[in-house]
């Protein structure tokens, strides 16, 4: 059996707009029976639930704009890695978070600057509730990533990006143990800066696009990214 209802709504009033839609579900994956490869098995009637779980929002004033999102899955199961487990079923959820705040600044009708930020988090396999045979296990990364970059729209056929990024990433572990990352390290943390630049020919034989990216990462060094395109249409 599965339940689900979703939401969505939105409106506009002069400059400013809204749009939020929402999902969440209920089932259960299977009402069979399960074998470990011990030769153990169970009945999933009940023990092995999906419940979902979705909302995303957007919110926008002039050239200002918000969004989040949150995803979160939720389940049951009967076993842990090979075996059935004793305790059967245990939680276990993977929530994800997401959000952006961007502002697109116009110079002109050709050439626009667009500040954006950006943060991600997400807790894959977590574990919130001790049982006899498998402890909590909660380990969040998050990443964190600013950019500006300027387009320029010379004339209908030939447009420029470019501009600098940065991001942060941080892993953290809460459920105690000191081993994930490294002997005796609860967290590691890692960050990038970026340059960019993109340049895009539209003509009547072809599209062609242009771009380098070079990158400087405090874990690996530097690395520098060309990129060449081409690509047309037949009718």
């Amino acid at each position: 059996a599965r339940r689900n209802l979703s939401i969505t709504t939105g409106d506009k009033v002069g400059d400013f707009e809204y749009v939020v839609n929402g999902f969440v579900g209920q089932g259960n994956r299977s009402e069979g029976i399960f074998e470990d490869i011990y030769g153990g098995s169970a009945s999933l009637v009940n023990q092995n639930r999906i419940d979902p779980t979705f909302f995303n929002t957007k919110i926008k004033y002039k050239d200002l704009s918000l969004k989040f999102i949150y995803d979160g899955y939720e389940t049951t199961t009967v076993n842990w890695f090979d075996e059935i487990f004793d305790e059967a079923p245990f939680s276990m959820s993977f929530p994800s978070m997401y959000g952006e705040l961007k502002y697109e600044y116009k110079l002109n009708d050709k050439i626009s600057i667009i500040p954006r930020l950006e943060i991600k988090n997400q807790k894959p396999w977590l574990v919130s509730e001790n049982y006899n045979n498998v402890d909590i296990y909660e380990l969040s990364a998050t990443r964190t990533r600013g950019n500006v970059t300027s387009n320029i729209q010379f004339n209908e056929n030939i447009n420029m990006q470019a501009g600098v990024e940065v991001y942060s990433d941080l892993a953290k572990d809460f459920s105690g143990a000191t081993d994930y990352f490294a002997p005796g390290e609860s967290e590691v943390s890692y960050f990038n800066s970026a340059v960019f630049a993109q340049t895009r020919f539209v003509t009547s034989f072809a599209n062609f696009t242009a771009g380098l990216r070079y990158d400087e990462h405090n874990e690996f060094g530097g690395a520098l990214s060309p990129r060449l395109g081409i690509t047309k249409t037949w009718d």
